[in-house]
């Protein structure tokens, strides 16, 4: 399905020209945008570990830490690739407008929080990096119809949280 409805805005010297410049609303299994969110959202989480490898954090069931970078890989991977075989894509323009300008919007907020977090760390702008992470991974599913991206970032999210939550800053 490319885009049709309202985004094709005339014939210029025979020439269709395309509010989108060709873009098309379906994906095959393997998304670039997708890889691209990816990549952005793992940047920041590479320095903070890398700066913060040495942070304390409460106790809390070894389990936690597991099931919480198993479904952070199960999103990564489901936001780059498709879990639906048979349908992936968006179901109109206005899903994937949302789609674009939503996670755009989402990672400039998340990079300003990371920035501003490592010149003056803090719990409450780590945490909103955590959540705005997990908004980023609902986000795709909802627009995407992505029922397997949905649970996994609601689950994520639980642990990611709670986990942020746990650590201790200097």
């Amino acid at each position: 399905m490319v885009f049709t409805e309202g985004a094709h805005l005339g014939t210029l010297f025979g020439i269709t020209i395309s509010l989108f410049g060709g873009l098309t609303m379906e994906f095959g299994w393997i998304t670039v945008f997708g890889g691209i969110i990816v990549l952005l959202l793992v940047i920041p989480q590479i320095f903070f570990q890398i700066k913060f490898r040495n942070r304390k954090r409460r106790k809390v069931p070894k389990a936690v830490p597991i099931i919480e970078k198993g479904l952070w890989g199960l999103c990564c991977v489901l936001t780059i690739m498709n879990a639906d075989f048979f349908k992936y894509g968006f179901d109109s323009t206005t899903l994937f407008i949302v789609y674009l300008s939503g996670n755009v919007v989402l990672l400039l907020i998340y990079y300003i929080t990371w920035i501003s977090f490592f010149v003056k760390p803090s719990f409450g702008k780590r945490v909103t990096a955590a959540v705005v992470a997990v908004l980023v991974f609902c986000l795709s599913g909802v627009t995407l119809t992505d029922i397997y991206l949905i649970v996994a970032a609601s689950l994520f999210g639980t642990c990611h949280i709670f986990l942020v939550s746990q650590d201790e800053y200097e």
